[in-house]
């Protein structure tokens, strides 16, 4: 007798896998071989026990299989077992809700919120970022819904900005999406002079502190 201990009928799979089988001779004799096949076409066979094998799941195309264990005893009797599996490397279907494409955010002291919906497959984790030339910044790793993060745009520049998540599912294969927005950070003001509390009287000189990454135009007082 044999039967397949692992993976379990139905199994969506990808990257290499083990294929495991126990096989059982009757008394007084030996098995001898245990051979894999996928969909009917020899792949390997080992001759004595454990009958574990690693199958690469990357050579093979997408879509549902039938595996096999074919056990042969000493006397050249065989036994077989089959389960179905299914070669899947595709990753969990993401969309960005918000925030949208080509969408202005402020970049003041209020982080901007991403979230994100997916499909029917539920990822494992979601990776958020932000890009922008060579500065990445790293926002944060989710791992259960909702999916959802808040990026601190403070110190970031002004200018389009490409946020990404990358979702992972639980055979490690990766979906990416993203949007640019455009980080609008407003200019920043402070008095130099006078300073606070201060008495004036006749002409006064006012020096006002102003920054803006995008330059300025001009300074209303």
């Amino acid at each position: 007798t044999i039967s397949i201990i692992k993976p379990a009928t139905g199994a969506v799979v990808s990257g290499i896998i083990e294929i495991e089988g126990t096989a059982k001779a009757a008394a007084g004799l030996t098995i001898t071989q245990v051979a894999l096949d996928l969909d009917g076409k020899a792949l390997t066979q080992i001759t004595q026990a454990p009958f574990v094998f690693k199958v690469d799941t990357s050579v093979h195309a997408e879509g549902e299989y039938i595996v096999g264990l074919t056990a042969i005893d000493s006397k050249n009797q065989d036994a077989r077992a089959e389960i179905t599996l299914t070669i899947d490397r595709s990753g969990p279907q993401l969309a960005f809700l918000s925030p949208v494409n080509n969408e202005t955010v402020n970049g003041d002291t209020t982080p901007v919120s991403l979230s994100l919906k997916t499909g029917t497959e539920t990822p494992s984790t979601v990776a958020f970022s932000a890009l922008k030339g060579n500065d990445v910044d790293v926002i944060k790793t989710v791992t259960e819904a909702p999916w959802q993060a808040q990026w601190d745009t403070s110190g970031k520049e002004s200018g389009t900005w490409t946020i990404r998540a990358i979702g992972k599912d639980t055979h490690g294969n990766a979906t990416t999406t993203s949007v640019d927005v455009t980080l609008n950070r407003p200019p920043t003001a402070k008095w130099v002079t006078p300073s606070a509390g201060s008495k004036i009287s006749g002409n006064a000189t006012l020096t006002l502190q102003c920054d803006d990454d995008l330059g300025l135009s001009k300074a209303l007082v």
